[in-house]
């Protein structure tokens, strides 16, 4: 989901006052687990690494998958991506605006970006331990 810059501080004012808003999912990001012009229910509730989040990147709203969780000294930081595409990002707590509410953390999507986690913290340790990461990993 995206959503125009502005958008996003409407919605986190919304969010906080009431606790929970109704968005609209736009894009094919997040398909299978959400499809565009679908509805979902955005909650103020932290979310947890395996669940969906509605985030603000760089002004624009986003509904990713929370895949990773990295501590950086005093800093933690989320790993995000849509569970339909490979493409990953960033983001601080503070750019979290609440969890979607899609039923289950469980299913292929979920075990997806576990594995996902898992290959990062792989490369992250190959890359400390000064292994080259070239090359395909299939």
């Amino acid at each position: 989901m995206t959503a125009e810059p502005g958008k996003a501080l409407e919605t986190r004012l919304r969010l906080r006052e009431s606790g929970r808003i109704l968005v609209t999912v736009s894009g094919g990001c997040m398909i299978p687990t959400l499809r565009e012009g679908q509805q979902v229910l955005v909650t103020v509730k932290r979310p947890r690494v395996g669940d969906v989040a509605l985030l603000e990147a760089r002004g624009w709203l986003e509904i990713h998958r929370l895949v990773a969780r990295i501590d950086a000294g005093p800093r933690e930081w989320f790993v995000h991506m849509g569970d339909g595409s490979f493409e990953f990002g960033l983001a601080g707590p503070q750019d979290i605006l609440g969890r979607v509410e899609v039923g289950t953390r469980r299913g292929p999507a979920a075990c997806r970006a576990h594995l996902w986690a898992l290959g990062l913290r792989v490369g992250a340790l190959l890359r400390r331990m000064g292994l080259p990461l070239s090359g395909h990993f299939c």
